[in-house]
């Protein structure tokens, strides 16, 4: 999905990306913060996608949602923090927010099949 038409150098820390984008205002590090970030992304969402039983055709929403919110807030980030760390239980909601809003009732149906699997007939 992030596909650049040169081979950024990799940064050894990845919050740097972030601070130099801070410092330049050059997009361009936000978008070699994806390129790299991006195998990682892909299996989170992978992982949440499982979770929940979605389809596998939803990761790439997932992974929007990811890069607009991280790009929301690397606007007004200024933290020593690393902003991956920040923003992780945001970008938690609001894939939950996805599923509710737009998955329909996903989650109740597994939850459901689950306990009539696990219930004894007496």
């Amino acid at each position: 999905m992030y596909q650049l038409g040169y081979i950024p150098i990799r940064l050894d820390n990845l919050n740097d990306y972030f601070t130099r984008y801070k410092e330049t205002k050059d997009e361009k590090y936000f978008i070699e913060f994806l390129y790299f970030y991006e195998p990682v992304l892909n299996r989170n969402a992978r992982l949440f996608i499982k979770k929940y039983g979605l389809d596998s055709n939803r990761i790439d929403d997932l992974k929007q949602i990811f890069s607009s919110l991280l790009w929301s807030e690397l606007q007004n980030y200024d933290s020593d923090m690393p902003l991956l760390q920040l923003i992780k239980y945001k970008v938690l909601k609001a894939w939950h927010e996805y599923v509710r809003t737009v998955c329909g009732n996903v989650h109740w149906t597994i939850v459901n099949k689950v306990d009539r699997k696990n219930r004894k007939i007496k």
